[in-house]
């Protein structure tokens, strides 16, 4: 890069980061909780971390295999793998993986199997990745409000504690 490419990048003033929202440190504990994990559905075993983190305690004292004070080792200390519900999934009569009803709501013809790879909903995302997008629309947008008003330090704290949602969580305060 050129040196006169370099000056066409600075600006005279400072850029606007726009309103930040600056939650307490239990709001913000609370938010993560409401929002951690990597699935729409909460299963047992979700619920069960997520309730031992705001006691504090762990439910399973004896892990299985010799681990102890919270730490499972074998699923059938726990209990086992939880049963998950099915459900029918939404009619997708081109099978490219938009259902039919959000490919009408957004102008999309549920018959044409190639408007998936297309960009006619954003410039930078294809059809399938804002259709993939708005299904964690809302928790992708309470993260990044998260993300936005924290230090790099902070940021980190909160990614290892999504990462671990299915871990028992010892959570230490300042």
């Amino acid at each position: 890069m050129s040196d006169a490419d370099k000056k066409a990048f600075k600006i005279d003033v400072p850029h606007n980061p726009g309103e930040v929202t600056t939650h307490s440190a239990t709001k913000a504990y609370e938010l993560v909780l409401d929002h951690v994990g990597a699935s729409l559905y909460r299963d047992a075993v979700d619920k069960r971390a997520i309730d031992d983190t705001r006691s504090g305690t762990a439910t399973i004292m004896n892990g299985g295999n010799g681990s102890t004070n919270g730490y499972i080792d074998t699923p059938s200390a726990a209990g086992g793998w939880p049963e998950l519900p099915t459900a029918e999934a939404p009619v997708d009569t081109d099978g490219d993986g938009m259902p039919n009803a959000w490919e009408t709501e957004k102008g999309l013809d549920a018959a044409n199997a190639t408007d998936g790879n297309l960009k006619t909903l954003d410039e930078e995302y294809t059809n399938i990745e804002v259709y993939i997008n708005s299904i964690v629309k809302h928790i992708t947008e309470i993260l990044f409000m998260l993300i936005m008003q924290r230090s790099i330090r902070e940021v980190l704290i909160l990614m290892v504690l999504i990462l671990i949602c299915r871990m028992p969580m010892l959570i230490l305060s300042n």
